[in-house]
């Protein structure tokens, strides 16, 4: 049990470091999606953008967490 705390908490740390680099509006959508659970238009409201953009947002944002954290 100690070894997978170990690993939750070490993948915890690296995902904030990772979200950390993104732009605010690509955490943002991020946090908006994943962790809110909002629809892409639901994020374009809150977020004052189209739905297009998060989508663009939101790739990009994918895009960069995964090159941050290989």
């Amino acid at each position: 049990k100690l070894f997978f705390f170990h690993l939750f908490n070490n993948l915890s740390i690296l995902l904030n470091l990772a979200l950390n680099k993104l732009t605010a509006k690509q955490r943002q959508t991020i946090e908006a999606l994943y962790i809110n659970g909002y629809s892409g238009r639901e994020a374009a409201e809150l977020l004052n953008c189209s739905p297009a953009m998060v989508t663009k947002h939101h790739k990009q944002a994918l895009k960069n967490l995964r090159s941050n954290i290989a």
